[in-house]
């Protein structure tokens, strides 16, 4: 039997399969200071228009932008950073086992830095503690 199955003798009325606010306003209203507000952002049109310097000064900010953004984003990948996306074979019991295996050679520099800032620190605290004593 599925779950969707008609059910014969039911009839769903058409304001059941409505909500009850269907979220549309039949009803516009203006506000009451909409034609004020118009007639300001027209004349800041006009005066934008009259004066072509902050037309000129927007078109060249823009070209300035444009080209910031070609002339950095240009990153020439080489052969190290390929080198460091290599995988390397690890064995999958050994994986499952001990989690914290390195998949890729970029992967065992961090783990190796990370290593070495932990001993570094365990190094530092033992020294603090022979001072204190």
């Amino acid at each position: 039997m599925s779950a969707w199955a008609e059910v014969e003798g039911s009839e769903i009325k058409e304001s059941e399969r409505k909500f009850e606010d269907n979220f549309v306003s039949k009803e516009f209203k203006k506000l009451d200071d909409s034609e004020e507000y118009l007639k300001i952002l027209e004349n800041r049109l006009k005066k934008i228009k009259k004066n072509s310097g902050v037309l000129n000064q927007l078109k060249e900010k823009r070209e300035d932008l444009i080209n910031n953004l070609l002339n950095e984003s240009q990153t020439i990948n080489t052969d190290k950073d390929f080198q460091l996306e290599t995988e390397i074979e690890t064995n999958k019991l050994i994986s499952q086992i001990n989690p914290k295996q390195p998949q890729t050679v970029g992967e065992i520099a961090h783990l190796i830095k990370h290593d070495h800032l932990n001993q570094q620190k365990e190094e530092q605290e033992e020294e603090e503690n022979k001072e204190t004593q």
